[in-house]
């Protein structure tokens, strides 16, 4: 787990400790429950929370690599 709450850029980070590959994984798999309506709503609205934690932790991942590949350059 990351224990400090925000990146260099103040935006918060995502408390998952999954890698980007495995959250794109989830995100998939949540896409594919939400086109099929398999939940009710208390468990869609959760699943949508969480997608988005998902993928804000995709976004912090990718612009660590953005940021690292331009310090290198």
């Amino acid at each position: 787990m990351i224990e400090n709450n925000q990146n260099l850029d103040n935006s918060p980070k995502s408390s998952f400790s999954v890698t980007y590959e495995e959250a794109v994984a989830e995100i998939e798999k949540m896409v594919k429950s939400f086109e099929n309506q398999d939940d009710s709503l208390d468990n869609l609205l959760k699943n949508v929370e969480q997608a988005n934690e998902l993928i804000q932790h995709c976004k912090n991942k990718l612009r660590a690599i953005e940021n690292d590949a331009k310090k290198i350059l």
